[in-house]
């Protein structure tokens, strides 16, 4: 809220609670159930024209937030003449896509989907690079590398 409408040039979604609708789930009961509209605090309500591209990370075994999340909020946007993408990651649950942007877990299909939506969003002249080899700080020390 808040946010003028062109100044948001790009999404990217991470295992997200984008249509959690009828509210089934203590966690949500608890947090939504006072609310009068609940259509508006699911962002699947909030689609329409001229949405920026986005790009959905989810976990087909996420048992925490489903994939149908992804599936339901992409089919909107694409609806509406909104680009959309789903990577869909095989395993590693409601955590994964997070964890596929850091290491050691780092996936390069994830990274390399993150940085083209980055490159299309921004307009860029050279293409977003994200570093995928060891951090110049690591070495066998018993301290953790701030990277």
């Amino acid at each position: 809220a808040g946010v003028p409408a062109g100044r948001v040039c790009g999404l990217i979604g991470l295992s997200g609670p984008y249509d959690f609708l009828p509210l089934d789930h203590p966690a949500t009961i608890a947090v939504f159930g006072h609310v009068a509209d609940l259509p508006a605090t699911q962002p699947v309500c909030h689609v329409g024209p001229g949405k920026p591209p986005t790009l959905l990370v989810h976990a087909d075994d996420d048992y925490v937030c489903g994939v149908y999340h992804s599936r339901n909020l992409a089919r909107r946007l694409v609806q509406h003449g909104s680009p959309a993408e789903i990577l869909r990651l095989p395993t590693g649950g409601h955590l994964a896509p997070l964890l596929a942007l850091s290491r050691p877990w780092r996936n390069e299909a994830v990274t390399d989907a993150v940085a083209a939506l980055l490159d299309t969003a921004s307009g860029a002249s050279s293409p977003v690079r994200i570093q995928t080899g060891a951090c110049p700080q690591d070495r066998d020390t018993k301290e953790s590398p701030a990277c």
